[in-house]
């Protein structure tokens, strides 16, 4: 019932320029409903009758990403959005030690529909 909103670049996958090492970008939001929570809650001028925002504003809500990079010699990078908590797993084990703590939220909550990574940005 409640989608996420998929970004059109999420699943892309391939060989980063420089061909040093090869990437997958995964990438989404909440779906409409939870933008319009979002947009109420953290960025809205205008209410409508039955208290959700009526501003004539485009999406306000940013995307959540995570791209791994594989080198030639199998070692991996993981560069992320600044929320959430992002856990890492080696063949089905959680690493504790390469967990990536999210940002403070409010930094996440200021940010727009602008926040996003595209396989074309990805070096």
């Amino acid at each position: 019932m409640l989608k996420s909103d998929p970004h059109p670049d999420n699943n892309a996958q391939g060989v980063a320029p420089g061909r040093l090492t090869a990437f997958h970008l995964s990438e989404a939001r909440i779906g409409l409903d939870g933008q319009t929570v979002n947009r109420t809650l953290n960025h809205c001028l205008i209410l409508n009758a039955i208290g959700l925002c009526a501003d004539p504003v485009p999406s306000v809500t940013p995307w959540i990403w995570a791209i791994t990079k594989l080198d030639y010699a199998g070692q991996y990078t993981l560069d992320t959005q600044i929320f959430p908590t992002y856990y890492v797993y080696e063949d089905g084990t959680r690493i504790p030690s390469k967990t990536v703590f999210q940002g403070a939220l409010e930094l996440f909550i200021s940010l727009n529909a602008e926040s996003q990574r595209k396989a074309s940005d990805i070096r």
